[in-house]
């Protein structure tokens, strides 16, 4: 992963899994000059399956986890509610720019 201030991180260091990185890809390339690699997004690994035949039906993130059998609760992105007005929130950023 490199940040547009020429800082990199080991590309063996970091694996990044998600649904619909492609969006958080961007949005990270566009706003802060942060480019990710090693990165498997989910909704386009689907929605290869469901093209092949191998799956069937709408590629969202419930859907997916139902077809998989995986519990889905939107709980822990209660934790993300008012970050930005939490200590923690300046804790992994530098102060001095």
């Amino acid at each position: 992963m490199e940040t547009g201030t020429g800082r990199s991180f080991s590309h063996a260091t970091y694996h990044l899994v998600g649904h619909n990185l492609k969006f958080d890809w961007g949005f990270l390339a566009t706003h802060f000059g942060v480019h990710l690699s090693c990165v498997y997004d989910t909704m386009l690994a689907e929605q290869l399956l469901v093209e092949a035949g191998a799956s069937t039906g709408k590629v969202s993130l419930l859907e997916t986890a139902r077809r998989y059998a995986i519990a889905v609760s939107k709980a822990e992105r209660q934790w993300f509610e008012g970050l930005n007005q939490r200590p923690e929130w300046r804790a992994p950023f530098h102060t001095s720019r």
